[in-house]
């Protein structure tokens, strides 16, 4: 099998700067004085356009790799465009774009400067720095320099004949668009923006993973995205300015922990609360005093040493561990109907690992005040708990645990 390598110096030359045919059709010869001839690339007429110091790879009479060497370089082939790829020498590494015999691009590993590139139905603007790898079989990721800024998610261009790919986005403290920080991945496939739970994607640092620390996980892989912060009734989160909703129609969802600097539950460690619907929804509002979690349906709360979990209409008190920090939230408890079960009462947590039912006419009216720190709790409690209520406590006799509220 013979290879080729052949460099090609070319340039545009109309004032314009419109990109030049680098290869054409039926003799596909190339003859620049100083460099070899080029022929025999066996591609369609008008394929392949460019502007720039290319390398040139050939195989069997075909070509099968374009490089770009020196400064940037704009690079069409069939249904591609990128316009300002860095050069190898600015680059300090290799530049790849594959392509098939009939021009299409397969394989592609560049750099590239800011501005808008199109790969088959995928439109997408980048920042400067940017790196692109693509397969025609895995896809489009895209590695988006720490700190800077995607102005746009990737869109779906109309364009009969070619391919939608699915397309990564990943780095660190990137501003996304709606002004969120995202750390990790994201996915776009045709509008669709998602999350793979095991990614453990941070978006206004806001981890969005499928375990909540030792107690219980997800089966599910994947968790639809948005920035809005309204419900959308699917298995997705929903990230607003000073709310999220997190919602799963099929069992356990997404696990989110609150880590520093998050903007809807200030935490003085990461991790402190964690949050994970089953077959539910979960609201959390930074209300600008102490945060409230609404939790509609089957829920888990994670709150420091303890946890409020909602459960078959139940809602139960936990203690977890003696060591973890708390966060300052308000909780309120609901079924799927969005009925109270908690009446006229509101469990509120505060940074000391205590949780308190008070009453939403009067909060110095504090009916039940559990204290993680000693033993002695379910004996104090269960009393006040069932002079609040008016049906009979279904407690779960578990160490450490109480029942709170049921329906009635």
């Amino acid at each position: 099998m013979k290879k080729e390598i052949l460099t090609i110096l070319f340039f545009a030359v109309t004032l314009s700067f419109s990109p030049q045919l680098i290869f054409a059709a039926e003799s596909c010869e190339v003859d620049i004085p100083g460099y070899e001839v080029f022929s025999g690339c066996g591609l369609p007429q008008n394929t392949i356009y460019g502007q720039g110091n290319f390398e040139i790879a050939q195989q069997n009479n075909e070509i099968k790799r374009i490089s770009c060497l020196i400064e940037t370089c704009d690079l069409d082939t069939k249904g591609s465009s990128f316009k300002g790829i860095y050069g190898q020498d600015l680059r300090k590494a290799p530049v790849v774009a594959d392509v098939n015999a009939q021009g299409e691009l397969v394989n592609a590993d560049l750099t590239l400067k800011e501005g808008t590139f199109t790969l088959q139905k995928v439109q997408a603007t980048v920042p400067a720095d940017t790196q692109l790898k693509f397969n025609s079989e895995t896809g489009i990721n895209l590695r988006i320099p720490p700190s800077s800024t995607l102005p746009s998610f990737p869109t779906s261009v109309q364009a009969p004949g070619l391919k939608d790919y699915l397309t990564t986005m990943e780095g660190s403290n990137v501003r996304i668009p709606g002004d969120f920080l995202m750390s990790g991945k994201i996915n776009s496939f045709q509008g669709r923006l998602y999350s793979v739970l095991s990614d453990e994607t941070s978006l206004n640092n806001v981890k969005i993973g499928n375990k909540l620390a030792n107690l219980q996980s997800t089966f599910l892989k994947e968790n639809d995205l948005f920035f809005d912060g309204v419900e959308h009734g699917k298995i997705d989160v929903s990230f607003g300015k000073n709310n999220l909703i997190v919602e799963s129609n099929s069992g356990k969802g997404a696990v989110l922990t609150f880590n520093k600097g998050n903007p809807y539950i200030p935490v003085s460690k990461d991790g402190d609360v964690a949050i994970q619907p089953a077959d539910s929804k979960i609201e959390v509002q930074n209300t600008g005093t102490i945060p409230k979690i609404t939790a509609k349906g089957n829920s888990i709360i994670l709150n420091g040493a303890t946890s409020i979990e909602i459960k078959d209409d139940n809602v139960l008190l936990s203690k977890k561990s003696t060591n973890a920090d708390s966060s300052k939230i308000e909780i309120e408890a609901k079924n799927k109907a969005e009925n109270s079960l908690t009446r006229e009462h509101k469990i509120v947590a505060d940074n000391s690992n205590k949780i308190s039912v008070v009453s939403t006419r009067n909060l110095n009216d504090v009916r039940i005040s559990y204290n993680s720190v000693g033993s002695g709790f379910l004996q104090k409690t269960f009393g006040k708990i069932i002079s609040i209520f008016r049906d009979k406590a279904n407690f779960v006799r578990n160490p450490e645990t109480a029942v709170v509220g049921i329906k009635g």
